[in-house]
């Protein structure tokens, strides 16, 4: 990302006045400007059932793509250019919707920090929800089982049934 000048001035050039001869020549030197790119980061949306403990970020530094790619996406990279550090900040531990909690606090593109310097980045922020805990089936300790069949009486798992007259 720079402006980068050809440097050309009348002598970068041969020219044989017997062509231009009512005129002059001027050169206007020319360059090449390369702008940064747009570059948007957004941190995934993560949503945690509630357990007592904390859910979401603690500013842990990640490195393995297939984990980033996980926790973000990202829109603008430009070439073979990729994420190849990231931390996350941003953690919960009740119920509730949290919106814009999971923050984005530091990347590297290439593992190189100067690379960024190529793009205007923008960050966005993810929302962190934990969920009320989904009710777990009760399962007895006794079951009462009540059944009418021929014959009377029987046994079963120690019990003892007898028929229903009514």
């Amino acid at each position: 990302v720079n402006t980068y000048p050809m440097g050309l001035t009348a002598d970068s050039f041969d020219i044989d006045p017997g062509d231009y001869p009512l005129g002059t020549v001027t050169v206007n030197d020319g360059g090449l400007t390369i702008d940064k790119a747009p570059l948007t980061i957004k941190a995934k949306d993560q949503t945690y059932e509630y357990d007592g403990k904390p859910h979401g970020e603690g500013d842990p530094a990640y490195d393995d793509p297939a984990v980033i790619a996980g926790k973000v996406e990202a829109e603008g990279l430009q070439g073979s250019d990729e994420i190849t550090s990231l931390v996350l900040d941003g953690a919960e531990e009740e119920i509730g919707v949290y919106k814009d909690r999971i923050e984005i606090t530091g990347f590297t593109i290439n593992g190189k920090p100067e690379v960024k310097d190529n793009y205007n980045v923008t960050l966005l922020p993810g929302t962190l929800t934990i969920t009320k805990p989904q009710p777990q089936p009760v399962v007895p300790d006794r079951f009462l089982v009540t059944f009418n069949a021929n014959g009377g009486t029987g046994t079963m798992a120690d019990q003892t049934f007898t028929k229903d007259t009514t």
